[in-house]
């Protein structure tokens, strides 16, 4: 059904409709003829309404004369979604609703519980007096390194009084931050049986995928992990989890280590297809039967019931391109605490839903080996550079660790030195405040604070641990192994009480032992 909406003069001024055709506004001239068609909702007059309209909106509601001279030949009356006649906040709600915000089965309004560790716990209606049969409430469970373990997901069965349902009970085990098993824990008492089983292979970095330090020499070519982003090789899914769909299954990628299609591992067929926008939402319609699995935009899990992306420490909502809870480091990351790869999702990628990098952080070893990273060095034997992008390198200073070939005590002591920096790579991410780098502009040395002395323990002792597994298990000649238990003597001297760090290193150790 389509309705029409008229003013005073008998003038058709709006157009809506029960269909998927979407609301129009119409202008007339003096003369009262028609003089423009107008889409609601479309602020920035691009034909289409979605997330790219938020700013215009929010300019038009804010400041209207700014809008009409940003946007000249749009028309501040799309901005009217109530069709009240007045552009102000009233239209806020249903400019949301428009943009498809709302939770999309039900269309209702969703209520988010957090933690005090600002993590999801649960999701459940906002108004609980007339729940629709069939709406879905989610509760989630983490481990603590803020793995999400666990999802209930209920339904709601109207009554008197009603009850919610529970029809979905899943657990998750990792390795490291990387997704290994789903495992279904509904009805049972038992180990739970495993539904579904991830292969990871190599990340766009061409790594195995473990989040850690960027360093001049994590592999043989400098490069670092991207986190398990296009990573994931295969899933294997058990037998009435889906009906038409079990056995194993490949994903394909983009060059943003985005999954656009999932292969049935038996047949070859195209299981599944996603095509997104630059913010991770699908574009392109689902089909009647198609394969339903989690991994997605950016290679990692969404949930059908809230539609938002689990990334590792922070939930992202591709309807709004934004995180779903603030930067874990306040403003020490930026002002804005909500923002997403920078805004930019097509140049940068994220690991964590912590700190946006761009894919060539792998180059970390030019920044290292340039004459601006080396000097700033100075006369220490390594550090940590941070470039402009965010990137944080591990360095070694060339003048003092020149490094050499697999097996030499050169290459060796080149290797633990950098663990040491790596240390301090993931302290300075999660820990800015003690370990903090420049705004922005040139190249700058990652800072330190004699508070956190503590640190610098986890560095000594990452160190001498290679060392002393180097001296077992890498020198090929007793020359190495008196080279290399002498740094190992030199890297314990600093620390008056080493058994205070943790650092129990076996001195009289030899190639074979």
């Amino acid at each position: 059904m389509v309705t029409y909406a008229r003013n005073n003069l008998n003038q058709y001024v709006q157009i809506d409709s029960a269909q998927a055709a979407p609301r129009k506004n119409f202008t007339h001239d003096a003369d009262g003829n028609l003089s423009g068609e107008w889409l609601t909702g479309d602020m920035n007059c691009d034909g289409v309404v979605n997330i790219l309209d938020l700013n215009a909106f929010t300019l038009a509601i804010l400041d209207p004369a700014a809008y009409t001279a940003q946007y000249p030949n749009c028309n501040l009356t799309s901005g009217d979604i109530n069709g009240d006649g007045l552009v102000n906040v009233l239209d806020i709600n249903p400019f949301t609703d428009l943009l498809g915000l709302k939770d999309a089965p039900t269309g209702l309004n969703i209520r988010y519980v957090w933690d005090a560790e600002n993590r999801l716990i649960e999701a459940r209606p906002a108004d609980e007096s007339a729940i629709p049969a069939g709406t879905l409430r989610s509760e989630y469970a983490y481990d603590y390194l803020g793995r999400r373990v666990a999802k209930r997901v209920y339904s709601w069965t109207p009554g008197s009084p009603g009850s919610w349902t529970l029809t979905l009970d899943r657990c998750f085990v990792y390795d490291g931050w990387l997704l290994l098993l789903e495992l279904d824990a509904l009805g049972g008492t038992g180990v739970p049986p495993v539904v579904r089983k991830y292969t990871w292979g190599l990340d766009l970095a061409g790594l195995n995928g473990a989040v850690g330090p960027v360093s001049n020499r994590s592999t043989d070519d400098g490069r670092s992990s991207a986190g398990g982003i296009g990573g994931l090789l295969a899933m294997e899914q058990a037998s009435g989890v889906q009906s038409g769909y079990s056995g194993g299954y490949f994903y394909c990628y983009d060059a943003n280590g985005n999954v656009t299609q999932v292969l049935d591992a038996d047949s070859g067929a195209i299981a599944v297809k996603y095509e997104y926008d630059p913010y991770g939402n699908r574009v392109n319609t689902p089909t009647s039967g198609e394969l339903d699995q989690p991994m997605k935009f950016s290679t990692r899990p969404f949930d059908a019931e809230t539609g938002f992306g689990a990334w590792l420490r922070r939930l992202y909502d591709p309807r709004t391109g934004r995180w779903m809870s603030r930067d874990p480091i306040g403003e020490s990351g930026g002002t804005h605490l909500y923002s997403a790869f920078r805004n930019g999702p097509i140049g940068y990628i994220d690991m964590l839903g912590a700190s946006p990098c761009p894919s060539d952080c792998s180059t970390c070893w030019i920044t290292c080996m340039s004459a601006a990273g080396q000097a700033l060095l100075g006369t220490d034997e390594g550090g940590v550079i941070c470039r402009p992008d965010g990137c944080r390198c591990a360095c070694t200073n060339r003048s003092k660790i020149p490094g050499g070939a697999p097996g030499t005590a050169e290459g060796i002591i080149e290797k633990c030195t950098l663990k040491h920096e790596e240390t301090h790579v993931d302290q300075g991410t999660t820990n800015p405040s003690c370990y903090p780098c420049g705004t922005c502009g040139t190249l700058s040395r990652q800072g330190y604070r004699v508070i956190c002395d503590s640190g610098e323990c986890s560095g000594y002792g990452a160190e001498a641990t290679c060392l002393a597994d180097a001296i077992r298990n890498e020198c090929r000649d007793q020359q190495c192994v008196d080279a290399v238990r002498q740094r190992l003597v030199a890297t314990l001297e600093p620390i008056p009480k080493p058994d205070t760090c943790g650092i129990r290193i076996m001195l009289h150790v030899d190639t074979h032992g």
